[in-house]
C-alpha cells in the first residue's frame, strides 16, 4: 500500500457520535458525513480521553492519555506544573514535517498545539482577534493568571460577564465558522499540487453557543424532538437553576433568551451538526481517496441527559463516545468493533506511512484492529474542570468512575459534590448508565478500581497529580476574594 499523498484529519470539537446517521441517529443531520461512512472504514466503538478540549487535542497530537503528557485541566485552569512535560513531547505535525510534510493547522487553540505547523490560523485569523487583545491587557493589568484563585473569582465578577459579552457579541464566536473554515482548507488544497500536505482542521460548530444559521434550524422543524429526548420536557428556568458555573450560564442564557422550550436547543444543536455537514461535503468532494482521511471529535456532549445540561461534564458515554471514520485506497469499507481511543491517531497516521515507532504512545495502530487484532480491552477518560475532578476505566462490559485525590472532588462553585462520589454502570444491560450498581456489585467495583489505581501508576506522577487537581485554600480564597473586593470587581 503505498504512502498517502496528503493527510487530513477533521476533529470536530464537542460531536457526539450518536447524532450522526452513519451511528444511528434517527435525524438527518450528517448526509455527507454518512456518505463518507458508507467509503470508509467506521469504527463503532471510539471514545475520548478526556471530555475537556486541551487535554483531549493534547492525547490527538501526541499518541499519550491526558496523565502521560500533563495537560489534564482546560483552558484557564491549566496550571504552570503541567505544562512542565509538554516541551519533551514530539507532536504529530513536528514529526510530519520531518518527513517532507507541509503542515497547515486550522485551529484556534493556539499555545503549544501549534507546535510543529507551517502555517497556523490562530485566534489572530479569527473574528476575535481585537476582543482578543482588550481581554489579554484586562488580564495583565490586574495579574489574572490562568489556573490561580483569582482566576475563579474573577469569574463570578460582572467584569467577566462583560468580556463574555464583547467575545460573543451579536452571535459570533471566537472561531471561524465551517463554510468559511472549509474556505480556508479549499484555498490551501488547491496551492502547489506538487506538495505533500498535511491538514489538520478544527471544527467548532456544534460547540456552545448554538449558533447555527436560521435555514437549518428550519430543516428541522418538523423533528419531534421529545420523542426522542423524553428528558427534555423541563423548562428552561428549570434548568437554568441548575447550572452553577458562571460561563456554562453564560452560554445557556445566550442560547435559551429568544426560545421558549428545551427541545428547541436540542434542534440548535443538531442544526449546528447539518450546517457543519453541509460544508464538510464541499471540502470531501476536493479529498482524493488516495489522501489518508480521519474524521473524528474531541469529545461529545450531554444534552440533556443525567442532568447535565448541554455541556460536556462528566464520563458518561454519550459525552466520551465519538465518531471516528478512516478513509485510505486500498482499504475496503467495513464497521469495526473494538474499543478504540483518540490516543490511536497518531500511531496509525505513522503506521501507513511505513514508521516503525521510535517512540513510545499509549495508542497502538489501528491498523491491528482493522486485521482482526484485539487492540486493548479497558478504555480510560480523565474530566478535570471546576465542577468536578473524575476519572474512569470501562470495558465493554462495565464502567467505573471514581474522583481523582479522593476528597478534591468538589465543585468549586457550589462547594458540593455533584452527582455520586463513586459509580458503577453494568454497559451491557444498562447502556443508559441509569442505574449505579456499584453496593450491589463490590467485587466488580474493586476489580475495575484496581484497573484503575494500576492505569493511574503506569501514566502518572502522584505528585504532579496532587499539584493539577489541588485547590486553593478556605483563607487563600478570603485572601482573593477581599482583593477583588477592594478592586470593585466581586
Amino acid at each position: 500500500m503505498a504512502n498517502p499523498k496528503n493527510i487530513i484529519i477533521v476533529v470536530v470539537d464537542t460531536l457526539r457520535a450518536s447524532n450522526l446517521g452513519c451511528y444511528g441517529y434517527p435525524v438527518n443531520t450528517s448526509p455527507n458525513i454518512d456518505k463518507l461512512a458508507k467509503e470508509s472504514v467506521v469504527f463503532e466503538d471510539a471514545y475520548a480521553c478526556s471530555v475537556k478540549t486541551d487535554p483531549a487535542f493534547t492525547s490527538i497530537a501526541s499518541g499519550l492519555y491526558p496523565t502521560t503528557h500533563g495537560i489534564l485541566n482546560h483552558a484557564n485552569r491549566i496550571k504552570p506544573q503541567e505544562m512542565k512535560k509538554i516541551g519533551d513531547i514530539v507532536f504529530l505535525a513536528q514529526t510530519l514535517k520531518d518527513k517532507g510534510y507541509k503542515c497547515f493547522g486550522l485551529d484556534f487553540l493556539s499555545r503549544w498545539h501549534k507546535r510543529g505547523f507551517d502555517y497556523y490560523l490562530g485566534i489572530e485569523g479569527s473574528p476575535r482577534s481585537k476582543r482578543g487583545k482588550i481581554i489579554d491587557w484586562l488580564r495583565e493589568k490586574f495579574n489574572i493568571k490562568p489556573g490561580t484563585g483569582i482566576q475563579r473569582f474573577f469569574e463570578k465578577t460582572f467584569l467577566y460577564n462583560l468580556l463574555l459579552r464583547i467575545v460573543f457579541a451579536n452571535k459570533s464566536t471566537p472561531y471561524l465558522p465551517a463554510d468559511k473554515l472549509v474556505d480556508r482548507a479549499l484555498d490551501i488544497l488547491k496551492k502547489d499540487k506538487s506538495e505533500k500536505k498535511f491538514m489538520f482542521l478544527h471544527f467548532w460548530d456544534p460547540h456552545k453557543p448554538y449558533w447555527p444559521p436560521q435555514r437549518y434550524i428550519d430543516q428541522l422543524k418538523d423533528v419531534d424532538y421529545l420523542n426522542i429526548y423524553p428528558q427534555a420536557n423541563k423548562s428552561l428556568s428549570e434548568i437554568r437553576n441548575t447550572i452553577c458555573s458562571p460561563l456554562s450560564r453564560f452560554f445557556f442564557d445566550q442560547m435559551a433568551h429568544d426560545k421558549d422550550k428545551t427541545e428547541e436547543l436540542i434542534r440548535a444543536y443538531d442544526a449546528e451538526i447539518k450546517f457543519l455537514d453541509d460544508n464538510l461535503g464541499r471540502l470531501l468532494k476536493q479529498v482524493s481517496k488516495d489522501d489518508l482521511l480521519i474524521f473524528t471529535a474531541d469529545h461529545g456532549e450531554s444534552l440533556v441527559e443525567h442532568n447535565n445540561y448541554f455541556c460536556h461534564e462528566g464520563l458518561y458515554q454519550l459525552t466520551l463516545r465519538i465518531p471516528f471514520i478512516l478513509r485510505f485506497s486500498g482499504l475496503a469499507p467495513k464497521k469495526v468493533s473494538g474499543l478504540v481511543q483518540s490516543v490511536d491517531i497518531m500511531p496509525t497516521v505513522l503506521d501507513f506511512l511505513g514508521d516503525k515507532f521510535d517512540k513510545e504512545f499509549d495508542g497502538k495502530s489501528l491498523r491491528l484492529l482493522m486485521q482482526g487484532e484485539p487492540l486493548r480491552e479497558v478504555g480510560f477518560a480523565i474530566d478535570s474542570s471546576g465542577l468536578r475532578r473524575q476519572a474512569a476505566v470501562f470495558t465493554k462490559e462495565y464502567k467505573y468512575i471514581a474522583p481523582i485525590l479522593g476528597d478534591k472532588n468538589i465543585c468549586e462553585y457550589c462547594r458540593c459534590q455533584h452527582g455520586f462520589k463513586e459509580a458503577l454502570f453494568d454497559l451491557t444491560n444498562d447502556p443508559g448508565e441509569v442505574k449505579n450498581i456499584i453496593k450491589e456489585f463490590p467485587d466488580i467495583a474493586q476489580k475495575y478500581k484496581k484497573m484503575l489505581n494500576s492505569f493511574f501508576d503506569k501514566t502518572a506522577d502522584a505528585k504532579g497529580l496532587d499539584e493539577s487537581f489541588s485547590q486553593d485554600s478556605d483563607d487563600e480564597n478570603d485572601k482573593i476574594k477581599k482583593r477583588l473586593q477592594d478592586l470593585g470587581y466581586f
